[in-house]
């Protein structure tokens, strides 16, 4: 039997769907780019696409109202941990969620302490995708639910960095 917890957290519940909020995805991987911004794109999310992080800065550099980075972390020429550091030396304001496949502790804690506000172990699922999503457009810059966030989707945790392991 289905629970709410169950229906809450699938692709099809309507909270996962976005209001034309700009995403940028950032993969090396064609395949992991084209499946995520396909989802996203019917999800009712504007997505733009990088295949690295020295594009990622263009399009970021060109494009003022971008909410959300989603990058993988192992890239070549410019991985994902220098992507972040760059748009922190950039004063960029975007929520990130990093992703990969080979997750460590150090890691996490590199990725927190550079303000990283999820991270998704790959392979995810397209409602851990979405909900990660759905909780860092709806979260202030301090981690806390704005105005209108669901209980039956989960309220984000109440601290100013959620790393978050989602497997």
């Amino acid at each position: 039997m289905e629970t709410r917890a169950d229906t809450a957290r699938t692709p099809d519940n309507p909270k996962f769907r976005g209001s034309g909020e700009s995403i940028l995805i950032v993969d090396d991987d064609e395949s992991v780019l084209k499946t995520v911004a396909l989802l996203l794109r019917m999800k009712g999310y504007d997505v733009l696409t990088a295949t690295g992080g020295c594009e990622a800065l263009t399009k970021i550099r060109g494009i003022a109202k971008i909410r959300v980075l989603l990058t993988d972390i192992m890239m070549p020429i410019m991985d994902g941990v220098t992507l972040i550091r760059k748009l922190a030396q950039m004063h960029a304001r975007v929520k990130i969620i990093a992703s990969t496949g080979l997750p460590n502790e150090a890691l996490r804690e590199e990725l927190r302490s550079l303000g990283v506000h999820k991270l998704l172990i790959k392979p995810f699922t397209p409602a851990k995708l979405l909900g990660a999503v759905r909780d860092v457009i709806y979260e202030d810059d301090w981690g806390n639910a704005a105005d209108g966030e669901d209980p039956a989707v989960g309220k984000p945790q109440r601290h100013p960095v959620r790393v978050m392991s989602l497997t």
